[in-house]
């Protein structure tokens, strides 16, 4: 889970606001990191990557024995680049890469989901780089491979050096998954 890219976190400007797709509009409802309590399999994330921490340095990595197993279907690995307003694929867990139908590993941000929805996501990056800290959130009506999604996210910032992000740690409450195939008729 190391990225050694480095660049300034504020190269990545504001995203450009675009039309929503599929005629419904994502949303994304930033949480209090304190309530992350209910959402059990995040805040065990959470409790690991805290583990991994040494002082002010973030950790470059997490060990997937210390996470819980129900999250690592649902886990993406990003290697920030913020020259590029953007991030990488390094990992994603079975479930995104099927909902994708395509590769995934290698593609940023911006390939990978609709453009809008890129742009709330690379925002939420850059502000947890900037930050430094974990940042929680409610996403819904997220279209991944054409079918409407929702779910609560958490992103972990990482760091090859200790104090620059340079990649992160994104993955779901699996509880909080719909998807409109699952909520259809």
């Amino acid at each position: 889970m190391r990225n050694d890219h480095r660049s300034e976190d504020d190269a990545m400007g504001d995203a450009e606001t675009v039309s929503p797709v599929h005629g419904s509009a994502s949303t994304q409802e930033e949480l209090a990191l304190d309530e992350i309590g209910a959402f059990p399999m995040l805040a065990a994330c959470l409790r690991a990557w805290e583990a991994k921490r040494q002082g002010d340095d973030l950790p470059a990595s997490l060990e997937v024995s210390d996470l819980p197993e129900a999250v690592l279907d649902y886990t993406m690995l990003l290697d920030y680049l913020p020259a590029e307003r953007d991030a990488a694929v390094r990992m994603v867990g079975t479930y995104i890469g099927e909902k994708a139908a395509f590769k995934a590993q290698g593609m940023t941000v911006r390939a990978f989901f609709e453009e809008r929805d890129a742009a709330v996501v690379t925002d939420a990056l850059r502000g947890c780089a900037q930050n430094r800290k974990p940042t929680l959130a409610r996403r819904t009506f997220v279209p991944i491979a054409g079918s409407p999604m929702s779910y609560v996210r958490l992103i972990l910032p990482l760091s090859a050096n200790g104090q620059t992000v340079t990649g992160f740690f994104k993955t779901i409450e699996p509880s909080t998954l719909t998807d409109s195939a699952s909520t259809a008729g």
